[in-house]
């Protein structure tokens, strides 16, 4: 997932990198690579000094790159209605175990994509019971053709 935000008061790009399935992440500031020098610390020089960005957060709580002292958000936080709508599909799981809980999991990720991007609380609405109406349907449907296998 590839994050770019223009910082208002230095007016520095900076581009944030996160594999979402590896955990990778790798930053750029005004189109210069980064160095990694611990687990969540950065160094790049700008006019031959080295700079240290930190990053805070995750995927849930959101993404902040602190450079110096300058604070740069590039994935905002959830809110509460967009918790709920991220959550409300893993109820699968719940009723459907291991394989409800899967389903249910990659709507919550489609989810979380979605009502990050979107500003209509009605369009996140809709999408998400869109999402968690689809893993019901796909859950549904194997747990039918898994039944099916078993008992002949």
């Amino acid at each position: 997932m590839k994050m770019t935000q223009v910082s208002p008061r230095s007016n520095k790009v900076y581009e944030f990198n996160y594999d979402v399935w590896l955990g990778k992440m790798s930053i750029k500031v005004n189109n210069q690579s980064s160095t990694k020098v611990k687990r969540l610390i950065y160094n790049y020089t700008e006019d031959l000094e080295t700079r240290t960005i930190t990053v805070k957060g995750n995927m849930l709580s959101g993404f902040k790159l602190i450079d110096g002292d300058e604070e740069i958000v590039m994935l905002r936080k959830l809110s509460g209605l967009e918790w709920v709508l991220v959550l409300f599909p893993l109820v699968i799981g719940v009723l459907g175990g291991a394989i409800g809980g899967g389903l249910g999991a990659l709507a919550g990720i489609g989810n979380a994509y979605v009502v990050r991007q979107t500003k209509n609380p009605f369009i996140k609405i809709f999408v998400s019971l869109l999402f968690a109406g689809l893993a019901f349907v796909v859950y549904i449907l194997v747990a039918g053709a898994l039944l099916e296998a078993i008992n002949g």
